[in-house]
């Protein structure tokens, strides 16, 4: 090891030059499919490439300065895994609707990318690894107070009028709300055309019929109820946004990070489009933001966050929440259970008390009162997105290959034809398969299909890795094309709510004010086409980025115990990745918390490790 160190160290520029000859060509390097062959993209050489490889060669080589051992392990592995993901999306983009060659011509093509971005992200890794702790020491010693942006109540309110204000164009444009697809079902479910269902949150759905049936009492207008509803999720969505501001300050992270913050949750586009939108999912961000924010108490000041009598209220009554607001909340809150049961055990009572109550309750909720009240349990199709869209691929590519017995337990579960299957597979879209799942056979069988699953994984493993890698691929793969993006107040609501009953169709955006500007803005967020926005409010893959280096620096910092801050967002994106599709709204707790908790990793590691100790 130390005499390949010697070699790379003597030999340092031509190596540079080498592994920069070596990017130049990886970058451009494509599969012709039909050809089975490699081909360059000559088109790609122009000057502007030219600098671009010298920026290149400069990255490289000052990279190759940075002796310490311990920055570079931790450079090397992420650098991989952000090669790995960036090829899988590369690959996902191209062949998601088609077989994945299987020549050892491709195969040579995906290590020369794999490669071609190892050297890359591995590179800046390491220097941002070097820089940062500079940077971050730097602008702790040059803070400044000011009279806003801390922590006292006054700046609190001003910051959270400033949030609520940019809130109220928004408002009027999509007045009285922006309505998602899920809303209108259950706002369906009020009027009484369809049964309750807990497919749909019921704690919502009540929640949104309060308004609704309150408009239509008091003023003969369910709009004007609606309205209010949207207007007490502004309010919702200011208090907590300017509460993260707050946090950061309590926590001494720096001014100036501070306002960066506050810049970017106040201009990023998604915010007050998602604030006016009527959604659960806006609430369940909220209440995790909150409950993060109680992770990093409880792991950072542990006696004092235990000793406080107000903590057994507030965190049990936002998880109980959270988790009967999303499907996946309650899986998010058993393994964050099980995870701060392992990191606490000194206080495993205080634990249970805290995370086991609103479990139980939650529970209890589903079950028995759920009963009682003659609700409809959620359906088992959520839970069977990912197997069965594997099934439709194996029947899709493989049919001919499928035993007697394979393909008549796969049309057990499917109320499907081959022809219905090939016609409505979507490789990034399970909704159309697990639409015709027979939940009466998989009640029936649950162990059945489990076998089933199990016998078909071990027998096509590419099919079923594939559709998993293809289903899932925008939440870790930057280089994404997303299926689903920023859908407003557009053609799609206004079909959704004319596919409902007289009465909820005539829930129509009203238009209080035409403002030509939010106009074009909800033209080009749908469309995806604002450029640096865009890859804020669309590439959520690359928040996950964002997360990983975040844990990244606090490894090569040795500040383990505040790796628990990002806990709750990486429960949040196991929980994701297995469910029907791609889409912002399942993961817009990334927009909000991913900036401010980074603030967090990288100031309080400096400040606060040293209390950290002495409290632990």
């Amino acid at each position: 090891m130390e005499k390949l160190k010697e070699i790379v160290l003597k030999y340092k520029n031509i190596i540079a030059v080498l592994l920069t000859i070596f990017v130049a060509i990886g970058i451009n390097v494509t599969f012709n499919k039909e050809l089975n062959a490699l081909k360059l993209d000559s088109s790609a050489y122009n000057i502007f490439y030219i600098i671009a490889i010298i920026g290149v060669f400069l990255l490289i080589y000052y990279s190759f300065k940075i002796r310490d051992k311990r920055l570079w392990i931790c450079s090397i592995i992420l650098g991989l895994i952000f090669a790995i993901c960036l090829t899988i999306g590369d690959i996902c983009n191209v062949y998601k609707d088609t077989l994945l060659p299987s020549s050892k011509k491709f195969a040579l093509y995906l290590l020369i990318k794999i490669i071609t971005y190892f050297i890359l992200f591995s590179s800046i890794i390491a220097i941002i690894l070097k820089k940062l702790p500079e940077i971050v020491e730097k602008w702790n010693k040059e803070n400044k107070e000011y009279k806003y942006f801390t922590t006292n109540k006054k700046s609190f309110w001003i910051i959270f009028g400033v949030f609520l204000i940019s809130y109220i164009p928004f408002f009027l444009y999509y007045y009285p709300g922006s309505f998602q697809y899920d809303a209108i079902n259950a706002l369906d479910q009020i009027v009484g055309n369809i049964p309750y269902k807990d497919h749909q949150p019921i704690i919502y759905t009540v929640f949104l019929g309060l308004f609704w049936n309150f408009g239509k009492v008091v003023f003969n207008n369910g709009n004007i109820g609606i309205a209010l509803c949207t207007i007490v999720q502004m309010i919702s969505t200011a208090l907590v946004l300017s509460y993260l501001i707050y946090y950061m300050a309590k926590k001494n992270v720096p001014t100036k990070y501070r306002i960066i913050t506050f810049v970017f949750l106040l201009i990023n586009p998604i915010i007050p489009m998602y604030t006016v939108r009527i959604e659960k999912s806006i609430y369940f961000a909220l209440l995790l933001t909150l409950v993060t924010i109680q992770i990093i108490e409880m792991m950072t000041n542990k006696d004092e966050y235990f000793k406080k009598k107000i903590h057994y209220v507030t965190l049990p009554i936002e998880i109980l929440i959270m988790s009967l607001l999303r499907n996946n909340g309650i899986y998010i809150t058993i393994l964050l259970f099980i995870i701060l049961l392992i990191l606490n055990r000194k206080y495993w009572k205080n634990i249970l008390l805290l995370l086991l109550t609103p479990i139980i309750i939650f529970y209890i909720i589903k079950g028995p009162v759920w009963n009682a009240l003659n609700i409809i349990p959620e359906d088992a199709r959520e839970a069977l997105s990912v197997p069965v869209q594997q099934f439709a691929r194996i029947i899709k590519y493989e049919r001919d290959s499928l035993s007697d017995e394979e393909y008549n337990e796969i049309h057990k579960y499917l109320n499907m034809t081959d022809e219905e299957i090939i016609e409505k597979y979507v490789p990034t879209l399970s909704d159309n398969i697990k639409a015709n799942i027979n939940e009466e056979a998989f009640s029936n069988d649950k162990i059945g299909l489990i076998k089933l699953y199990l016998k078909l994984a071990l027998k096509y493993p590419g099919q079923t890795i594939s559709s998993f890698l293809i289903n899932n691929y925008g939440y870790y793969a930057p280089n994404s094309v997303l299926i689903s993006g920023v859908y407003m107040f557009n053609e799609e609501s206004k079909i959704a709510l004319n596919s409902f009953n007289s009465e909820t169709k005539d829930l129509v955006n009203e238009k209080k004010w035409n403002n030509k500007i939010i106009e074009s803005l909800n033209k080009h967020m749908v469309n995806r086409d604002i450029p640096i926005i865009s890859i804020f409010v669309d590439k959520v893959g690359l928040y996950f980025w964002i997360i990983l280096f975040g844990i990244t620096y606090l490894i090569y910092r040795k500040n383990y115990r505040l790796i628990s801050v990002y806990i709750p967002l990486i429960l949040l994106w196991l929980t994701t990745i297995i469910g029907p599709l791609v889409e912002l709204r399942y993961v817009y707790t990334f927009i909000i918390l991913v900036i401010p908790l980074m603030g967090i990793t990288l100031f309080y590691n400096l400040k606060g490790v040293e209390n950290e100790k002495q409290n632990n």
